[in-house]
């Protein structure tokens, strides 16, 4: 496809948005092309992030971080919702692409929206790039200058981008439902019952005028319409078609008006009438509404939630074969919801979804026998598991086999191997990966590795990454010492309100406080602490507990309650440390009653875990007699161990 513009300019200073906008135009095959597009928009996104020094959050859609760059008035209104719908409609071709679709380069010019892909590219120079980019303006052709122009002098662009849905050369399309339920239970064979891939007939819409139509044309039709194939898709005449082989008694109708009046396709939304079909079928055996009950029941949204129920019709459904229930199924199991709780059972219909190929499912099989926690150590089983969820390309798979190469698990020790794994995860989405590879790379002492995947993580949008950044330049581990860079990227995680960032920056104010301003530090840092805290940090927690326990024997203002619920949230969290401050409590009497047994049972307990705190005390006790007799060999014993 002949370039309409030229891209040069990025050559300057964004070569890989350079590189990634010449594969869309050499590419030859259409999938790859739908795929760089889409790669190019989360570049561009990316960098418009890291160079206007904004949080690049992984976790957020493509246009929730567009929106974040408008209201920082980094991208203009009309630029960023063209770009919006641009994303929706490489999705949306990309769905239709991985169906089995003739004639799809017919598909390339609607895919490469030129104007949009020239116009982001200016964008992303003039808004992101240091350069003067209006120096280069006299050296382009008219058309080329006019969209300089514009981004420079912020004009807004007066191009029209229709969207998918809206051109009138492609079939007409109502909104779809993207949640999550829908899709596991439309793709995974529920539905769909007389298989419409085959059908080339564009004739059939007036087909059915004869008296004598059988209730599996009826289902065809309404198959035809709700899918778009071969006729406009359109809901309503689906759901009439599905109405009458429902009449019929078919329960793949019945089915699929369940699906209609849960999902509200084709007008009227109502779950009584939902549970009413999918009943009717489900007692048939229908194993897609015995699923869809299954589910209904234990999400509880637009019913009571019933977890007896919900177990009633995934086992139904489960026992027919159908890999999604046995996957819920082993879920029940493993919880105990609606079922008396049985391992062993949920590991069975576990590998029982697996050998049905239900992708979901390897890797956590993979890693429940690469640990041994559950089940039985197997590394062989491990191994097989992890190797299908590879081949499925699922990241976390990949990186489980990268594990086994790294630390030479059932296969010989292969580090090389092991990052081709490791790698491959990345490009899966495996942001998280970076951290892991930094940690394995100072592990090794190599921080040189380390900090670049660190900071690959950090651009990503990877929040561990840029915590360990900041941990390492502020305490000078590994690297030299930089407070003002480590407070940085520790402020930055703490932008994104994560609760172990809240606390690392709570601790930082905490420890190294400058003495003219250590009260106003330390109330600041005792505030990260409490938000902290408050979503749910142990750490947090444990740090608060401290500081209230130290205000108690410096006789400083302090809350006793506050005090009993930082350290029963410590040992809800499992911290050892919980066993050390459960122990003060009961000695000091900070909001119970004074029990040294009780205290004294707790510090040994702690003692026994390895916690520090609770060593040094019973070597106090046992060498002052505090609540115990004098006794100098137990007290050496635990002096011993504490230097140990």
């Amino acid at each position: 496809m002949v370039m309409k513009y030229s891209y040069d300019f990025l050559l300057l200073e964004f070569k890989d948005v350079y590189y990634i906008v010449n594969k869309v135009f050499e590419e030859e095959e259409i999938r790859l092309v739908n795929s760089n597009l889409i790669k190019f928009i989360k570049e561009i996104i990316i960098k418009a992030h890291l160079n206007n020094k904004i949080f690049y959050n992984s976790e957020n859609s493509f246009s929730k971080n567009l929106e974040i760059l408008y209201k920082r008035n980094i991208i203009p209104y009309d630029l960023m919702r063209y770009i919006s719908s641009y994303i929706e409609d490489l999705y949306y071709y990309k769905k239709i692409l991985t169906t089995k679709v003739k004639d799809t380069e017919d598909y390339r010019e609607k895919l490469i929206n030129e104007d949009i892909v020239y116009n982001a590219c200016v964008w992303l120079v003039v808004s992101s790039g240091e350069e003067d980019y209006s120096l280069f303006v006299n050296n382009l052709n008219e058309d080329e200058k006019i969209v300089f122009n514009k981004h420079l002098n912020n004009i807004e662009s007066d191009f029209k981008y229709n969207t998918a849905y809206e051109d009138e050369d492609e079939e007409e399309v109502e909104e779809d439902i993207d949640e999550e339920d829908v899709e596991s239970r439309e793709s995974k064979g529920g539905l769909n019952f007389l298989g419409f891939d085959d059908i080339e007939d564009n004739s059939l819409e007036n087909e059915f005028d004869d008296e004598d139509i059988t209730s599996e044309e009826y289902l065809l039709t309404g198959e035809l319409y709700y899918l778009g194939k071969n006729l406009d898709k359109d809901y309503y005449k689906a759901k009439e078609y599905f109405e009458k082989a429902a009449k019929e008694g078919n329960e793949h109708a019945e089915s699929y008006l369940g699906l209609f009046y849960e999902k509200g396709y084709g007008g009227e939304k109502n779950i009584e009438k939902a549970l009413y079909w999918y009943k009717k079928a489900a007692l048939k055996g229908n194993i897609f509404s015995q699923y869809s009950l299954g589910f209904i029941y234990y999400e509880g949204k637009e019913v009571e939630k019933n977890s007896q129920y919900s177990f009633k019709w995934y086992s139904e459904a489960a026992q027919s074969g159908f890999a999604p229930a046995q996957y819920a199924l082993s879920y029940l199991y493993k919880n105990g919801e609606g079922c008396e709780k049985s391992n062993f059972k949920a590991y069975y219909w576990l590998e029982e979804s697996a050998d049905n190929d239900f992708e979901d499912s390897f890797y956590i099989l993979g890693q429940s026998y690469l640990e041994g926690k559950e089940i039985e150590l197997d590394y062989n089983k491990a191994f097989h598991y992890f190797s299908k969820g590879a081949s499925k390309k699922d990241k976390n798979s990949l990186e489980g086999l990268g594990d086994m190469y790294y630390f030479g698990l059932y296969v010989k020790e292969d580090k090389k191997k092991a990052f081709e794994y490791y790698n491959e995860s990345i490009a899966e989405g495996n942001i998280g990966l970076y951290y892991k590879l930094g940690n394995l790379y100072e592990e090794s002492n190599d921080i040189k590795m380390a900090l670049m995947n660190y900071y690959k993580g950090c651009a990503n949008g990877d929040l561990k990454s840029v915590q360990r950044l900041g941990i390492m330049y502020y305490y000078g581990e590994g690297v030299q010492e930089d407070k003002d860079k480590g407070f940085e990227y520790l402020g930055i995680a703490a932008d994104s309100e994560d609760p172990h960032s809240l606390y690392l920056i709570g601790k930082v104010y905490l420890e190294e406080g400058r003495e003219e301003d250590k009260d106003e530090e330390k109330e600041e840092g005792l505030e990260y602490l409490r938000k902290a805290y408050k979503r749910g940090s142990v750490y947090a927690a444990e740090a608060l507990a401290n500081e209230g326990i130290k205000s108690f024997l410096n006789n400083e203002y302090y809350k006793e309650l506050d005090i009993l619920s930082y350290v029963n949230k410590i040992l809800d969290g499992n911290l050892i440390s919980g066993y050390y401050y459960y122990a003060l409590l009961f000695h000091y009497g900070i909001g119970v009653e004074v029990n040294d047994e009780t205290a004294f049972i707790n510090l040994v307990q702690g003692a026994k875990k390895g916690h520090k705190g609770a060593m040094e005390k019973l070597v106090e006790w046992y060498t002052e007699g505090i609540f115990v007799n004098k006794d100098m060999s137990l007290a050496d014993k635990w002096a011993r161990k504490l230097f140990e």
